[in-house]
């Protein structure tokens, strides 16, 4: 794995003196976009021979793997494409790209990014960008089907059976730096200090999918639904607290839990057909009552 972490300087001298995606000088792709005063990155920097034995185009006593000369801005697309052939990119060829590269502002000033902006580069290639979504899954014989968690009741297939509904958490990697994904699950908002949480099971091949996500792709982990609801019932017979909201959220490598955003609890697809947000309130009005009483939680809203 690579222990390269770019600095400010390394940055601004980088960045500062190219603008597009050194792919045969042929890509377009900015290497930066700006939107509302802020930066977001397109590319990603590439090594022209790899820092580790093994890696595309390694040269064994090469000492300035992580030097400015050593380094290329490619696009997210074409930077994997190039590491994963290393055969058909050679290193002189990429050698003649980077010069390429610089030639494009010849005459500019190298040191053109401010301050500022040089900070909003390093955190883009130093810091892991998820994106967490909650869905809702249909599998059939052609694979899976992916639908706003809101919309999964009301969704079927037409032409061809059906082969199971999952509750789903999708984690997308929005960044520059790939990492892993080492649990997802759902927050569940019960009133409480901290929200309840369901963690998806692990290590089944079928829900889990491979934990590594590059700059780009996305994957997707499911829980069955019957079981997520019957951990549901049973949290809220034991508190007599009912959730109001649901949140994906995930777990990465690097120690951050990114989260989605809320979504009303009446979406979660555990409960019977007539639940609607008012029969929700009434559920939670129900089960303050009850907690004031000291009764059974028995008969609170029962998931399916």
């Amino acid at each position: 794995m690579s222990t390269f972490k770019p600095g400010p300087k390394l940055c601004k001298l980088l960045y500062g003196r190219a603008q597009y995606c050194a792919y045969e000088m042929t890509c377009r792709q900015p290497l930066v976009m700006e939107h509302r005063g802020r930066l977001s990155l397109n590319s990603q920097i590439a090594h022209i021979r790899a820092e580790n034995a093994g890696g595309p185009r390694h040269v064994r006593g090469y000492d300035a793997v992580n030097g400015e000369e050593n380094l290329l801005l490619l696009c997210f697309p074409h930077h994997k494409q190039v590491d994963d052939h290393p055969d058909a990119y050679t290193i002189e060829e990429l050698l003649a790209w980077k010069k390429a590269q610089i030639a494009q502002l010849v005459g500019r000033d190298t040191l053109v990014l401010t301050d500022d902006q040089v900070q909003q580069i390093v955190a883009a290639l130093a810091t892991p960008v998820a994106g967490i979504d909650l869905l809702g899954i249909l599998l059939d014989e052609r694979g899976m089907t992916q639908v706003p968690v809101e919309a999964l009741a009301g969704t079927r297939f037409l032409n061809r059976p059906e082969r199971g509904r999952f509750l789903g958490v999708r984690v997308t990697n929005a960044g520059a730096l790939p990492f892993d994904v080492d649990a997802v699950g759902i927050d569940l908002d019960f009133g409480w200090e901290a929200p309840g949480s369901y963690q998806f099971v692990a290590g089944d091949p079928v829900v889990c999918p491979p934990s590594r996500l590059l700059p780009q792709a996305n994957s997707v982990w499911l829980a069955d639904i019957p079981t997520v609801g019957v951990g549901i019932r049973e949290i809220m017979v034991q508190t007599l607290c009912v959730p109001t909201q649901v949140r994906a959220y995930a777990h990465l490598g690097g120690g951050s839990r990114p989260v989605g955003p809320w979504l009303s609890a009446v979406n979660l697809p555990v409960w019977n057909e007539d639940m609607t947000q008012e029969r929700l309130k009434e559920l939670v009005r129900l089960a303050e009552e009850r907690r004031r009483g000291g009764a059974s939680g028995r008969q609170l809203g029962e998931p399916e």
